[in-house]
């Protein structure tokens, strides 16, 4: 089986991630980036016969793929970049490709479940589940005002880390009614553990048990741990800090323009979620605590987001037919 876990950047898919692999019967590593490109899906026959060319500099697919490498992080997981693009040639499709990066994961790591964890995979996930109908998908959600904090000290701009946040949930949102999607809030996992855990076993039909994600008894070996930058790295018996939730409040004022940053229609219809999703209506979905609603209308004019002219001039996006679509009206 394999599992697909996406979110907006820096909403805790880290976390997730290696609290799954704890589990006997799981495999979470590093992010790959195999299921963010929509060539893959769409002209994988166009990928193969430029396939020497696409290894070495890669191809960039804004808005639903920010990076150009096909594939991140196959150091850690022991595949040679050779290896990789000999699976792309000698598979028909994304699925029999991404059979081969499962059959060689689940072989070396002697475990039956992969879990592939990268935030990107949120913005072609209504593509990827009309391709893996079978697959099973955990969204997990972070409060926007933390998620923009988290991203700002890594050093993107504020609209920046608002157009990451709506991007991803709001391509999630138009496939919410799809019951092979489990969503999760990340300060329900930060502060109920173990309840939240035993809601993904359940999701994904395997047994829980609170040893799994209290040891390391059963933690993945020959792979790199896919933990970096954690706090709780190698700690997986202590509580995860609360620390990381609500930090917006002591500068609350800061977020009055987000609530009513909306998608563009062009990337509305691209990902299939509802025209004018704003961030005010998904916040409510999760049951975020939004402030009253102003009418901030008057005298302001709504604007896009342009974060990526550049792909506009991209040949290979021409040749690959692929169009630049800004993702975030805000009212400046």
């Amino acid at each position: 089986m394999k599992v697909n876990v996406c979110c907006s950047g820096s909403s805790g898919s880290t976390l997730l991630g290696y609290l799954l692999d704890g589990h006997p019967s799981i495999y979470s590593g590093p992010e790959l980036n195999l299921f963010t490109k929509l060539a893959l899906y769409e002209r994988y026959d166009l990928v193969k016969f430029c396939s020497t060319f696409l290894c070495k500099y890669g191809l960039e697919s804004y808005p639903f793929s920010e990076t150009k490498p096909f594939f991140d992080n196959l150091d850690r997981y022991g595949i040679s970049q050779e290896k990789a693009w000999g699976w792309v040639n000698s598979s028909k499709n994304l699925k029999e490709l991404s059979e081969c990066f499962q059959q060689f994961i689940l072989e070396k790591s002697n475990k039956k479940i992969w879990v592939e964890k990268t935030p990107r995979n949120a913005r072609v996930i209504k593509t990827y589940m009309d391709t893996f109908p079978e697959g099973k998908v955990i969204h997990i959600i972070r409060d926007p005002r933390d998620v923009i904090l988290s991203l700002e000290r890594r050093g993107f701009s504020f609209l920046k880390s608002c157009e990451i946040w709506l991007a991803a949930v709001a391509a999630v949102d138009g496939v919410a009614c799809n019951s092979n999607l489990l969503e999760i809030r990340y300060e329900d996992l930060v502060t109920d553990k173990l309840k939240t855990m035993r809601s993904v076993c359940d999701f994904l039909n395997i047994d829980f048990q609170e040893v799994y994600f209290e040891s390391d008894r059963f933690r993945s070996r020959g792979f790199e741990l896919a933990i970096s930058l954690c706090a709780w790295e190698n700690r997986i018996s202590t509580s995860v800090a609360t620390s990381s939730v609500g930090k917006y409040n002591k500068q609350l004022s800061r977020f009055d323009s987000i609530y009513d940053m909306k998608v563009t229609d062009a990337y509305a219809k691209a990902v299939g979620c509802e025209v004018n999703t704003n961030i005010r209506t998904l916040m409510e979905k999760y049951k975020y605590i939004v402030p009253l609603r102003e009418n901030k209308t008057v005298g302001y004019k709504w604007r896009n987001y342009e974060a990526s002219p550049t792909m506009k001039r991209s040949l290979l996006n021409a040749i690959f037919h692929q169009r630049y679509y800004p993702i975030l009206k805000y009212l400046d």
